[in-house]
């Protein structure tokens, strides 16, 4: 739960960046929201410790199964480049 109360933190004292109102929005439908106090409820618990498994899951899945042939660090080796992306729009 650190990690959820950390993120209602950070939306509650940085700026909000335009780019992000939909993130906003999906942050709200789970009860954080700037402006108002963490959930505490069980149900919304039980929801943010499912997302973040969940979350794990598939940033793992993301970072360690890529199927690309540049994957590879050395021919003939199983060594593999880890998260490689296309564009990371920084």
């Amino acid at each position: 739960m650190e990690f959820w109360t950390d993120l209602h933190d950070i939306i509650n004292k940085d700026v909000l960046l335009p780019d992000f109102y939909m993130e906003y929005g999906r942050l709200a439908d789970v009860g954080i929201k700037r402006g108002e106090p963490f959930p505490k409820d069980e149900e919304t618990k039980k929801i943010l410790l499912e997302a973040g498994q969940t979350a794990l899951g598939q940033m793992m899945v993301e970072a360690l199964c890529s199927d690309r042939p540049d994957r590879l660090i050395w021919n003939g080796k199983n060594w593999e480049w880890v998260a490689l992306i296309e564009e990371t729009g920084f």
